[in-house]
């Protein structure tokens, strides 16, 4: 692996991760119709510490606030909304690592991520008293949970689903995200520790290619994080709806033609 291919995997994570289109979707695609090598389980890793370091910087005041104790109530919402993707992970993983390796699978759930998205984009314009992340409570944290644990499944956004499921619970859009992107942390520390366990002691890129890559997703992950909080603020989620609608019936119609 070249430094110009690992910026380019750090571009494509800090996109994917954070904006509602589903990185596992495009990796799955990606593999399949332009023959992507598996990443490095290192690298992998690396790439998603990068992302994970994007937020921990861009939410720092709340991050805090959280470890230092004034907002210890919002750490007992993201433990509670940490548990059903723990526990589907552990209990359905074979069944999901089955699903990355079907493309109509990715493309039927890159379909409903864009069904998601429009329901998400149509609740948001709904004239309703919303909540800010302050007020949120037990059955908020569950509910966003329950939708993080439903995409594990690849071509299901993560950021899309949590998002969404916020907005109907009656959390403001900018909350529902906040949330949303600090659940994120414990899902991808565990995901990446194992990761980095499991990596072994074979052949790995160099330092320096690793490094690229893992400064890339961080950069881009930053901008991503910026600009799906602007879409939100400005009432246009519908739009990364087209774009999955898109992908999942091309995709579709490639695997079953082509």
């Amino acid at each position: 692996m070249t430094a110009a291919q690992s910026a380019l995997l750090g571009v494509i994570q800090g996109l994917t991760e954070f904006l509602p289109v589903s990185s596992s979707g495009h990796l799955v695609l990606a593999q399949k119709f332009f023959g992507f090598r598996e990443v490095h389980v290192l690298v992998d890793a690396l790439l998603h510490m990068g992302t994970l370091l994007a937020v921990l910087v861009y939410f720092r005041s709340d991050i805090k606030a959280i470890l230092l104790g004034p907002d210890r109530r919002l750490a007992g919402l993201l433990v509670l909304g940490s548990l059903p993707a723990a526990i589907v992970g552990l209990t359905l993983k074979h069944y999901i690592e089955a699903a990355f390796t079907s493309v109509p699978i990715v493309s039927a759930m890159l379909l409903l991520t864009g069904a998601v998205l429009a329901l998400g984009d149509w609740k948001s314009r709904r004239p309703l008293k919303r909540r800010g992340l302050q007020k949120a409570r037990a059955m908020d944290a569950v509910g966003v949970g329950l939708a993080q644990a439903a995409a594990i499944m690849p071509g299901l956004s993560r950021s899309g689903s949590t998002i969404v499921a916020g907005i109907w619970l009656n959390l403001e859009p900018e909350a529902a995200a906040r949330f949303s992107f600090l659940l994120a942390v414990p899902a991808v520390l565990g995901a990446s520790a194992l990761e980095l366990v499991s990596s072994g002691a074979g052949a790995r890129p160099p330092v320096s290619v690793m490094a690229v890559g893992m400064a890339s997703a961080f950069v881009v992950g930053m901008l991503a994080i910026a600009t799906l909080l602007k879409v939100l603020r400005e009432g246009r989620l519908r739009a990364f709806s087209y774009y999955c609608f898109a992908l999942g019936t091309i995709s579709l119609l490639a695997y079953y033609l082509l």
